[in-house]
């Protein structure tokens, strides 16, 4: 029978912090951890994602999942509302509600742009962690787990290096350049045939 107690690997994982370069990725850390797991655990570790599948792995990712569905389907009611379309394609089943978090994505909304209303949802979703990883779940399974959705959060707001931010002005530098020498093919070449020679 396996000691679903990991206080020791717990405590000794560094700090997460949402808008700080998190330690490790969460590649890494489903590594450090899989020597300490049963191969269940270790699987539905790596299964753990910020998108709700509708398989959690433990408590924790079931009260994960059940409040982010929530989450995204007052998203996508707001945005069908703006558009003046219904929703419901859009929307997922429910398992729980949480009416306190509607006034919380109202606000959220109203920030002034797109960058800044993300980061105050993610914010929303940090502090749901908390929820998550509450007592009883400090040192088991589930810590594991709820540390893992901090490293997924935290790794969409780590502040790029100057490197990966030449490299991707590069990337699309390219681009531009070669949709520019396609589209100028495709103009010489439907001038050529207007204008045989």
């Amino acid at each position: 029978m396996t000691v679903d107690n990991h206080y020791f690997l717990v405590s000794s994982l560094p700090l997460v912090r949402l808008g700080s370069a998190p330690p490790f990725t969460p590649e890494a850390f489903d590594a450090l951890c899989r020597p300490h797991l049963t191969s269940a655990q270790a699987a539905g570790l790596e299964a753990v994602s910020l998108l709700p599948n509708g398989r959690p792995c433990c408590d924790a990712d079931r009260r994960w999942q059940a409040w982010e569905t929530y989450l995204r389907n007052l998203l996508a009611r707001a945005r069908a509302a703006r558009a003046g379309e219904h929703p419901q394609e859009h929307l997922r089943h429910e398992d729980d509600v949480f009416p306190a978090v509607r006034r919380q994505v109202e606000d959220a909304l109203t920030a002034a742009n797109p960058a800044a209303r993300e980061r105050a949802l993610d914010e929303l979703r940090w502090r749901r962690l908390d929820d998550c990883g509450a007592p009883p779940h400090q040192f088991d399974f589930d810590a594991l787990v709820v540390y893992r959705l901090r490293l997924l959060l935290a790794a969409r707001w780590a502040a790029p290096r100057p490197a990966d931010g030449r490299e991707r002005l590069d990337r699309l530098a390219r681009r531009a350049v070669e949709q520019a020498r396609a589209a100028r093919r495709v103009a010489q070449a439907e001038a050529d045939e207007g204008h045989p020679h």
